[in-house]
């Protein structure tokens, strides 16, 4: 990375700054693919940075799959009829 730049260099800007979708880790990718490509990011840093935004989106997916159950769950127990799935058939 060219002194002084930091993560503001000319390829993203801080949109990824926060790492808090995956889209942020999306753009984080693509700064340090352009970041290496330009000679400005040691290919080690770069190999780490990506196995990390690998984990950083395990995490995330995960999270978003606990609120999405959370939300199911939560709507299923404002149903009292004991988990009894009522099917009508009409002809």
């Amino acid at each position: 990375m060219a002194k002084g730049q930091g993560i503001t260099g000319g390829t993203g800007g801080r949109d990824w700054q926060a790492l808090a979708t995956v889209g942020d880790v999306r753009r984080m990718l693509r700064f340090c693919i352009l970041e290496v490509k330009r000679g400005r990011l040691a290919i080690k840093k770069a190999n780490c940075m990506g196995f990390l935004a690998s984990q950083l989106l395990a995490c995330v997916e995960s999270e978003e799959f606990e609120r999405r159950l959370a939300q199911l769950e939560a709507g299923h127990r404002g149903n009292n009829d004991g988990g009894v799935l009522s099917i009508t058939v009409t002809r």
